[in-house]
């Protein structure tokens, strides 16, 4: 039924009451400070991110290869792609608004991405990277578990 033939009907504003869903909550100075902060590492983690997936994706194919042993060219170079679409993700809501569930999404795919190659990693003897991913890792796991609403 439409709001203004219910609104007729019935008595009640129902196009006002649809309209307080509509309004902003208000937020407070706390929100406002843990929101500001997870911009701050949502563009720190989209930059690695970026340079990480270029330089996958631009980088010289025999030196990629040298330094990821076991993986093939083509695989490299999806897995830049997967790694610069996220990080856009991680951005894409700093113009889209309403859109904060990209962001939980894209720091879900990064944080899978970072549990495989710390695996890699630690197969492979290199601890240190290994260390490394684990803690971007555990920022997008920290992202994610703060855009998901």
């Amino acid at each position: 039924m439409e709001p203004w033939l219910e609104q007729a009907m019935t008595g009640h504003n129902v196009i006002a009451e649809q309209a307080m869903f509509l309004r902003p909550k208000k937020v407070t100075p706390k929100e406002h400070l843990m929101n500001a902060a997870l911009w701050i590492v949502q563009i720190v983690l989209a930059a690695l991110y970026l340079m990480a997936g270029g330089y996958k994706l631009f980088g010289p194919g025999v030196g990629l290869e040298a330094t990821m042993p076991g993986m093939s060219l083509g695989l490299i170079r999806l897995i830049g792609i997967i790694e610069g679409l996220a990080a856009l993700g991680l951005l894409l809501p700093m113009v889209a608004r309403n859109r904060m569930k990209i962001a939980m999404w894209a720091a879900v795919v990064l944080a899978i991405e970072a549990v495989l190659f710390v695996f890699y990693h630690l197969k492979h003897g290199a601890n240190g990277p290994a260390v490394a991913t684990l803690l971007l890792g555990l920022v997008a796991v920290f992202v994610a578990s703060k855009r998901r609403g």
